[in-house]
């Protein structure tokens, strides 16, 4: 998980990252560490930047797990393919990336963990697409054939919501493409671009849905989304 400010919330979140906004009175991050506990992760490494002291604050308040932090020094210049390498060179088995301004229901994160494939992405199909959403080409059989915000929308089979799940092998292959990244100077890329280039060479698979609730929080009409529609429907089913 990556704890980051996005531009357009800056105003409100000048004083701590998006992870901590609240949703019914329990900040996002909680939120998040329930669905993760619920689905049967039992270890949690978060990596914190913009206000690192609020998470830690907050983390010492939770009950249970073993959750740890990993301070990205770099946060305010480097994109968050940089947190994705510095977690995973403190990974050493399958794990589920699960980006921290996503704001979703457990049923959506039991059905990655769930499903068959040990690398894969969950990806919205149902979704209206634009320019700024992180879409998705899928290939026969639900294989991976391109991620990146630049594939034209209609050419694009979803949206990739922010969850992943990589085997060891998966995530070592992932980690050498991220390594290549950060070696060439490339840190102001999303983590989705090391994906990319695994997805070239290497397995990885789409979990289709549609119609479950979810939003990212970029900015104030996606936090009201998320009070006002997302909430209500969660609390619903």
């Amino acid at each position: 998980m990556a704890a980051g400010v996005g531009r357009r919330l800056y105003p409100l979140t000048k004083d701590r990252p998006k992870c901590l906004l609240e949703v019914e009175g329990e900040p996002l991050l909680s939120q998040i560490l329930e669905n993760v506990r619920e689905v049967g992760i039992k270890e949690t490494l978060i990596v914190t930047g913009h206000r690192a002291e609020a998470v830690d604050n907050l983390l010492n308040t939770l009950p249970g797990g073993s959750i740890r932090t990993i301070y990205n020094p770099h946060y305010a210049e480097m994109n968050n393919c940089y947190s994705l390498w510095l977690a995973l060179k403190e990974v050493r088995d399958d794990f589920l990336v699960y980006n921290s301004d996503l704001f979703c229901g457990q049923d959506l994160v039991r059905r990655i963990v769930e499903a068959p494939p040990r690398d894969a992405l969950l990806i919205d199909e149902g979704k209206t697409l634009g320019r700024e959403e992180m879409k998705v080409r899928l290939e026969e059989g639900d294989r991976i054939g391109q991620i990146s915000k630049e594939i034209p929308p209609t050419q694009a089979d979803g949206e990739y919501i922010g969850i992943a799940k990589f085997s060891r092998p998966g995530g070592e292959k992932l980690k050498g493409y991220l390594d290549h990244l950060i070696n060439e100077g490339e840190v102001d890329q999303f983590y989705e671009a090391g994906i990319d280039l695994l997805a070239q060479s290497y397995p990885l698979y789409g979990v289709p849905f549609r119609g479950e609730p979810w939003v990212e929080i970029d900015d104030f009409a996606d936090l009201e989304k998320a009070r006002n529609q997302i909430w209500p429907q969660l609390k619903e089913s």
